[in-house]
């Protein structure tokens, strides 16, 4: 296994989660959304690291769909500090209706 082929593929995933889950960290003050991103980061590294050499990818689409599944679950239940944290962060401009 190429371990350039790896890390592209792990970070191509890995990024965006970490990100989406540090922001609404910060957006929601919940730490919870930031330890979804750690973890859903590191499953897709797992399940990433398991499958390539065996050229499957079912295992780290599976992590992938579980951590958008246990996402969703988060906003629901933090939705309301989240809508919050969101508008506190990003105020509507003045001339929009």
């Amino acid at each position: 296994m190429d371990a350039n082929r790896w890390y592209r593929s792990y970070l191509t995933i890995a990024a965006p989660l970490l990100v989406a889950g540090f922001l609404a960290s910060a957006a929601a003050n919940r730490l919870a959304f930031a330890a979804w991103g750690l973890a859903s980061a590191l499953a897709y590294g797992l399940a990433l690291r398991w499958a390539l050499p065996r050229r499957r990818r079912a295992p780290a689409r599976l992590a992938l769909i579980a951590s958008l599944t246990t996402l969703g679950w988060l906003v629901l239940r933090h939705g309301e500090a989240l809508a919050l944290g969101v508008a506190a962060l990003l105020p509507a401009s003045e001339g929009a209706s």
